[in-house]
């Protein structure tokens, strides 16, 4: 025989609910025992008030509020709890979204280490292929391979502003890279005032994007924004010696990066690259 009323213990047991949550959900007024015993105080529940906690446990899922809970079961307006429903759904998208971007940057970093790892003492030029990449690029007032360290760093600073300013999330300033137009390099004019961020095809950026194409790169490796300018006049002379044709513009990519604490510096592994044809 079941008993009419239920302590707050046993009806906490039945419904793998803890008593100090049914306590709160009494004190905010959102569940309210059927009887409270005036000498000892002691809550008491029907089993029927079982069927509240499943709505509450199951509308928690979708993170609503406690409130926001209170007050869709306060109201029989299907309507407004439809609307509520479509919006939390809208809500969750969006951290999805937000998870998704996380994972996919996150995921980036690790094949940035990878490639570190497996790169950091090659010193020879190697052809790859690549699939087709999109970024966002900004235009500075003076030529890299004129600019002092802190100059490049000021000029980052500016190129970080105007992103935020664009609403293009900072997680994607971590690896900020520059265009050479393949004429410059082709005639040994090293002049670059383009800089640039990869972003995701995904990413819905109401901004104008360009895509750097597919195919066989000649690359090679240096490990600091000083090297790049030797390391360019490296790179010139190998495609030079194997007889390659450029066919596009130079990229400069900044493929791993963790600032030097102690030194208060930034460390860069760069990987120069270019266009070629076989």
């Amino acid at each position: 025989m079941f008993s009419k009323l239920l302590k707050i213990g046993e009806l906490a047991h039945l419904n793998h609910i803890s008593v100090g949550t049914l306590r709160h959900y009494d004190e905010i007024g959102l569940l309210k025992p059927e009887y409270v015993d005036p000498e000892t105080n002691y809550r008491y529940y029907s089993i029927e008030q079982s069927a509240l906690i499943d709505i509450i446990q199951f509308l928690k899922n979708f993170d609503f509020s406690l409130d926001k809970i209170d007050s869709l079961l306060n109201s029989s307006n299907i309507d407004l709890l439809y609307k509520e429903i479509c919006s939390q759904k809208l809500i969750l998208t969006e951290y999805k979204d937000e998870i998704d971007r996380k994972i996919s940057l996150i995921q980036q970093f690790k094949e940035s280490i990878d490639t570190y790892v497996q790169n950091k003492n090659k010193n020879e030029l190697e052809i790859l292929k690549f699939n087709q990449r999109r970024i966002y690029t900004y235009s500075i007032s003076k030529n890299i391979y004129e600019m002092t360290v802190d100059e490049y760093e000021y000029y980052l600073r500016e190129f970080k502003i105007h992103l935020a300013k664009a609403k293009i999330p900072l997680a994607y300033f971590n690896r900020v890279g520059s265009i050479m137009d393949k004429n410059y390099f082709i005639n040994k004019q090293f002049f670059s005032n383009e800089l640039f961020i990869f972003l995701p095809t995904s990413q819905n950026i109401n901004l104008k994007t360009k895509n750097i194409p597919a195919g066989n790169y000649a690359t090679y490796f240096c490990n600091s924004f000083e090297e790049e300018l030797p390391a360019l006049n490296t790179l010139y002379d190998l495609i030079k010696s194997k007889n390659l044709t450029v066919t596009g513009d130079y990229i400069c990519e900044v493929v791993y990066e963790i600032p030097n604490k102690s030194k208060n510096n930034r460390k860069m592994f760069i990987r120069l690259q270019i266009p070629v044809s076989l």
